[in-house]
Order: C-alpha cells, then sequence, then structure tokens
C-alpha cells in the first residue's frame, strides 16, 4: 500500500474562505501551554514538527510513535482534539476489512488508513479513499460498524 503523509494531506484542504493556511512552526515559536497539553496527552514523546492549521483554528503536532507516523491536533488553550496514527493495510483487523469490502467504496483506491481517536471516539480506523479527483472517508469502530463518512476537501 502507498503511504501518503499526513502533512501533504493537510496541505490541500481547503477552508471555506479560501485556500487553509498551513504555518509550520519552529520549536521556540510553540506556546507552552501547547507542549503541555502534548505531554499530558503522550508523555515523553517528542514531535517531530508542529503547524497551525487554519482550516480547524488548531495546532497539530507531528510525531513518531514506536515505528508510525502520527499527528495530534489540539485547540489554541492546548485541549487535545483528536490523534491519527497511520497504519498499514496489513494490520487492520479483518472485522473492519471485511466492512469495507461490503461498503458502497470497495472499488475505490485506497490512499491512506489511519487509527483515529476524538473526543467522541476512543478508537476508530479511518480509510482515505480515492476515485479520479474525487476523494472519500470512512471511519469504522473497531467491530466495523461505519461511524462516519464524507468526502475529502481537494
Amino acid at each position: 500500500m502507498k503511504k501518503i503523509l499526513l502533512l501533504p494531506i493537510a496541505l490541500v484542504i481547503f477552508s471555506t474562505s479560501g485556500f487553509t493556511q498551513i504555518r509550520k512552526l519552529k520549536s521556540t515559536q510553540v506556546p507552552e501551554i501547547l507542549a503541555e497539553g502534548f505531554r499530558i496527552k503522550f508523555g515523553n514523546i517528542k514531535p517531530t514538527d508542529w503547524i497551525y492549521d487554519s482550516s480547524c483554528i488548531c495546532y497539530k503536532a507531528h510525531f513518531i510513535k514506536k515505528t508510525n507516523e502520527c499527528s495530534a491536533s489540539f485547540t489554541e488553550e492546548g485541549r487535545w482534539l483528536r490523534s491519527e496514527t497511520e497504519l498499514d493495510e496489513s494490520t487492520i483487523p479483518q472485522v473492519i476489512m471485511d466492512a469495507f469490502k461490503s461498503s458502497d467504496y470497495k472499488d475505490w483506491s485506497i490512499a491512506s488508513i489511519m487509527r483515529v481517536e476524538t473526543i467522541n471516539i476512543s478508537s476508530g480506523c479511518q480509510f482515505n479513499l480515492k476515485k479520479k479527483k474525487e476523494q472519500y472517508y470512512l471511519i469504522f469502530d473497531l467491530n466495523g460498524k461505519l461511524l462516519s463518512q464524507g468526502k475529502l476537501r481537494n
């Protein structure tokens, strides 16, 4: 499976007022409240970089956990919003793969698969899909139940 990094995906997303503005931050530009929020959630893991994303008015930290590429989004106040971990298709539980293969999007190409956690989803599996110029996502819970779906903005 072709891996796609999280940052390039974020760079192509548009906001309703025009292009999303992604601004990379130097470590000295990261507010202490964000660094503290990251430490509370992830302990001693060190972010490889931070960005500000105007589409969600949030800060995103990119980091490596074990051998997986990850990102986490935080509010300006340092409150955790979402985490994503890149996954290899071979590590996806069969019940989730079966749910994807029985979905209306089974014929679409898988661009990437991520484990996602949010305030509302304790653990889910997001499939980012593409077919020609269209991009779509599906989020399944660990039992293969479809939780969310939608069009990715390109």
